[in-house]
């Protein structure tokens, strides 16, 4: 998996880096341990810092758009446009609720 994620990033950046595997390792904890918190604390997830919540969700939105827009090309490529775009919007709307309800 790390040569193969390296070969991939060479043919985009000219760079043969696997690192990036362990960024959606880093990826799929933090998503298990963000579901297990809403889960088992939905009041104290639902009241999480604003800056929590851009951490969190912004480093899931990076890895959404490298994973569909930048590693990916027709269908999925625009699908993930879309799916970004609307996180994005997600993210501010929470955000402007965040800091309203301060």
């Amino acid at each position: 998996a790390l040569r193969e994620t390296a070969r991939q990033t060479a043919e985009l950046t000219g760079r043969a880096v696997g690192g990036g595997l362990y960024a959606n390792y880093l990826f799929t904890a933090l998503w298990v341990g963000d579901a297990v918190w809403w889960w088992l604390g939905e009041s104290s997830y639902r009241h999480r810092s604003p800056a929590g919540l851009l951490l969190f969700h912004g480093f899931f939105l990076f890895m959404i758009f490298n994973a569909t827009v930048v590693f990916e090309d027709g269908f999925v490529r625009l699908l993930g446009v879309g799916v970004t775009a609307a996180g994005v919007f997600g993210l501010i709307r929470a955000l402007r609720e965040r800091t309203r309800s301060r």
